[in-house]
């Protein structure tokens, strides 16, 4: 019958070797040299934590950081996210910047769908006005081409002023402003 699994003792003084420690808290000699090189440094009290701890085995100051972008946690030494790759070096600035780009592209897909939506609400309530007769009144003999005094100019600019010699959107605005409900309140 074999043995369970057991963690190597510390090659130095033969004491067990503690979860997550890389150096042996007695003699400080490494359990191993694979685990003494991936080690992680801790900032704060300078231990060496195993690789994959997410806290320094001495003091639990935090020895990961978690990528802007992708979400996953790599070691503070290393110098880019394990990941995706992103360096650590600028990160939320880049991340800031790419996010600001991002809002500015939506932007302007929402104005880009919803533009010619208000357009074409705007044009059906000055059609709705002008079509009302409260704005420019064609007459017979501006359309006829025998003994009218009108031309199509006339009409061109007919549709532009109203009969007071106003604008269209004079009138509009008069209207809707008039009657003490409209836009301009």
């Amino acid at each position: 019958m074999s043995e369970p699994h057991k963690t190597p003792d510390c090659p130095r003084c033969g004491a067990p070797q503690k979860h997550g420690y890389v150096l042996c808290p007695f003699c400080r000699a490494p359990y191993s040299e694979q685990a003494a090189r991936h080690a992680i440094p801790c900032k704060r009290c300078s231990e060496l934590s195993a690789w994959g701890q997410s806290k320094c085995v001495r003091c639990q100051a935090w020895i990961v950081v978690q990528c802007l972008f992708c979400g996953n946690l790599s070691p503070h030494s290393m110098s880019g996210c394990l990941g995706c790759g992103e360096a650590f070096q600028g990160m939320a600035q880049r991340k800031a910047a790419r996010d600001a780009e991002v809002s500015r592209q939506r932007t302007l897909q929402t104005v880009g769908t919803w533009g010619p939506v208000g357009a074409s609400f705007l044009g059906s309530v000055a059609g709705a006005y002008l079509g009302s007769g409260a704005s420019h009144h064609h007459h017979e003999s501006s359309w006829s081409d025998s003994g009218g005094t009108g031309s199509y100019d006339d009409v061109g600019t007919g549709l532009a002023s109203s009969d007071d010699g106003g604008s269209v959107f004079d009138s509009l605005s008069d209207a809707f402003s008039s009657d003490g409900g409209g836009w301009f309140d």
